[in-house]
């Protein structure tokens, strides 16, 4: 049983971040630009696949390292939002 309630949560973890939720992120800045996002919207920062998330206090987040750290090194990023 408790290896069925592993497999159900990574189940459920590999649906929440797939292409086709991403499908539904809306685009808010490029790295070094701003987020503006209502409060408590998720923002996404990254690039091919490779993602940090954090909830939007009022108003946005900057989009860079320096809040999200560097889910890709080397790699331009964007960020990305979520409700």
């Amino acid at each position: 049983m408790k290896y069925l309630t592993i497999a159900a949560a990574v189940a459920i973890a590999v649906v929440a971040w797939s292409p086709a939720a991403r499908a539904e992120w809306v685009h808010c800045a490029t790295e070094g630009g701003f987020c503006r996002a209502p409060a408590g919207a998720m923002i996404h920062y990254g690039r091919e696949g490779s993602f940090a998330h954090r909830r939007s206090p009022p108003g946005g987040l900057p989009c860079g390292n320096d809040v999200f750290g560097d889910p890709l090194p080397g790699v331009h990023k964007e960020c990305f939002l979520s409700y």
